[in-house]
C-alpha cells in the first residue's frame, strides 16, 4: 500500500496514514479472538464482554458448544451473563458464522484463552492499595494470572480485597451480607503468591 498517496487524500495526512498502517500491521500479526467476536455487532455484546468469554474459551470451543447447543448454559455460569444475553450472543454468532469463518481463513486469529482460568478467582478490589502503584496495576497482574477482577461484589465473588476490612463501605457491607470472604492486600499476596512493586 502506498501510504504517501493516502497522505494526499483530502482530510487525511500523516496522522491518518500512520494510523491505517498501524492497524494493518496489527491485523497481519494476528487478530485477537475477542476482537473478532466483539466486532460482530451483536446487541449488548461489547468487545469487553467478548474478552471475558475468550479468557475461558477459544473460538473452536465456542463454535463446538453452539453446535452441541450447550453454549447458553455454559455462558450463564460466567459473572454478568444472564439467560437473555446468552441467547442473544448465541443467535448473533450463529447468524455471523460465514463471516467468522471468512475472517479465520484470511488472517491469523490469536487465542487469548487463559490456561489457568479453571483455577481463577472472582476478585473485587476496593480502597487504596499499598503494595502496588495503583489498583489498575494490581487488576492487570491478577487478570494475567487467570483471575477475574470485578467492579462490584456479588454472590459469585470469591474475595473482596481491602486494606480497611472493618470500614462501613457499601462493598464491605455487601460482602458480609453475602458471606464473601474479606481479605487484606497482603493476605491476598500470600494466598496467590504475588510480589508487590514497592
Amino acid at each position: 500500500m502506498d501510504y504517501n498517496r493516502i497522505k494526499k487524500i483530502p482530510y487525511f495526512g500523516d496522522s491518518s496514514a500512520s494510523n491505517i498502517k498501524k492497524a494493518l500491521e496489527v491485523f497481519n500479526e494476528g487478530y485477537p479472538d475477542y476482537g473478532l467476536l466483539g466486532g460482530l455487532n451483536i446487541e449488548f455484546f461489547s468487545t469487553s464482554r467478548a474478552k471475558e468469554v475468550c479468557k475461558r474459551f477459544n473460538i473452536e470451543e465456542i463454535l463446538t458448544m453452539i453446535d452441541e447447543d450447550t453454549f447458553v448454559n455454559t455462558l450463564i455460569e460466567l459473572d454478568g451473563f444472564e439467560v437473555k444475553l446468552a441467547n442473544l450472543i448465541q443467535e448473533g454468532i450463529i447468524n455471523k458464522l460465514d463471516y467468522i469463518f471468512d475472517i479465520m481463513d484470511k488472517t491469523n486469529v490469536k487465542e487469548t484463552k487463559m490456561t489457568t482460568i479453571t483455577n481463577g478467582l472472582n476478585i473485587v478490589i476496593t480502597g487504596e492499595v499499598n503494595c502496588y502503584n495503583s489498583r489498575e496495576e494490581l487488576s492487570t497482574i491478577l487478570s494475567r494470572a487467570g483471575h477475574s477482577v470485578k467492579s462490584s461484589v456479588s454472590k459469585k465473588t470469591d474475595y473482596l480485597v481491602t486494606n480497611t476490612p472493618n470500614s462501613g463501605t457499601e462493598k464491605n457491607k455487601k460482602a458480609k451480607l453475602l458471606g464473601v470472604k474479606v481479605i487484606t492486600e497482603k493476605e491476598m499476596m500470600e494466598l496467590l503468591g504475588l510480589n508487590g512493586t514497592i
